[in-house]
C-alpha cells in the first residue's frame, strides 16, 4: 500500500575530518539523522472480512523521545483502521524505568 519515511530519528555529529559510512569525510558541524521507514500493506482476509493492515517498521534505537515521535507518525499512517505493527520497536526493559515511569506504561 505504502511505503513512508518516519518523522523523527535520532541526530548525531561525526567529528570533522572522520571517514563516513558512505565513504565521503564529514564536515565540521555536519549532522546526520539516522531515518527509519515503515511499510504498510494490506492483506486480503475470508469473505466478509475487511483486509487487515500489517505494517512493519524499525524504531530509533537510541531515544525514547524519537521513538514515541515515530510511533505517532505510524498512529496517524494508521488512520482509522486496524493495523497490525511488527519489526524492532527498540524497547526497553522493566529495569530501564522508575517505579513511578513502569506505572505509567
Amino acid at each position: 500500500r505504502k511505503a513512508v519515511h518516519l518523522e523523527g530519528g535520532t541526530e548525531f555529529r561525526f567529528p570533522a575530518g572522520t571517514r563516513k559510512f558512505n565513504g565521503e569525510i564529514a564536515k565540521e558541524n555536519e549532522a546526520h539523522r539516522i531515518v527509519r521507514g515503515l511499510l504498510i500493506t494490506d492483506v486480503e482476509l475470508p469473505s466478509g472480512l475487511r483486509p487487515l493492515g500489517v505494517a512493519v517498521t524499525h524504531l530509533d534505537h537510541m531515544d525514547v523521545a524519537q521513538r514515541r515521535t515515530q510511533l505517532r507518525h505510524i498512529v496517524r499512517e494508521a488512520g482509522d483502521g486496524a493495523l497490525l505493527l511488527m519489526g524492532d520497536l527498540n524497547a526497553l526493559t522493566r529495569s530501564d524505568y522508575s517505579d513511578g515511569a513502569w506505572r505509567r506504561l
